[in-house]
């Protein structure tokens, strides 16, 4: 992030389109529910397109440390069954964004789905794969690279406090719920630390 990177939010009526410089493609659409509007590819549903405002305005305040610590962020939305990225260890699963931080030959990459768990709990193959993911890190052999995945839910902690855990508990599950201002920061200084 050497040059500000331009970012910004269009509003028109239903339509809502996410403009990210550090995005590899222009722009993110989401349109409301009952838009009569159709998006191909598919458009963002809520909670991605909260995540990518989210990490816009992360992305706003934290600038000038980003450039200071020289370190690049780029957003890519994975494509969907068939055509993307997916992991046959984690059942299929084809995270929705991959976010790299780059500073100098240091890369971390993330896998991040925006996803609600009301139906799953700590064992869902989901959850688990920040796990999956570091044996898939460790068979790279690549001292440069380091990959994390997190699951950003719009779930309240409430609905699945049944499960057992705690907020931190589930963040050491690397699921950060999105009901908290403080997730994005979690997620971004685990993609950063040690870069």
């Amino acid at each position: 992030m050497k040059a500000k990177t331009h970012k910004h939010l269009i509003e028109a009526g239903q339509l809502k389109a996410c403009i990210l410089g550090n995005h590899l493609f222009q722009p993110l659409l989401y349109a409301q529910k009952g838009c009569p509007i159709s998006i191909a590819p598919v458009s963002l549903n809520e909670s991605e397109k909260d995540f990518v405002v989210d990490l816009m305005q992360w992305l706003e305040a934290n600038e000038a440390s980003l450039q200071e610590k020289k370190t690049s962020i780029y957003l890519l939305r994975n494509k969907s069954r068939g055509s993307g990225i997916g992991f046959f260890e984690a059942g299929n699963f084809y995270p929705d964004f991959i976010l790299w931080a780059v500073t100098g030959q240091q890369q971390v990459v993330a896998f991040i789905e925006p996803h609600g768990i009301s139906h799953e709990g700590p064992e869902h193959p989901k959850v688990q794969f920040h796990k999956v993911i570091k044996d898939i890190e460790e068979r790279l052999k690549d001292k440069y690279v380091r990959l994390e995945s997190f699951i950003v839910t719009p779930t309240p902690i409430a609905a699945v406090i049944d499960r057992g855990l705690t907020r931190d508990e589930w963040a050491e599950r690397h699921v950060l719920f999105m009901d908290s201002s403080a997730y994005l920061e979690k997620l971004m200084q685990n993609l950063i630390a040690g870069n």
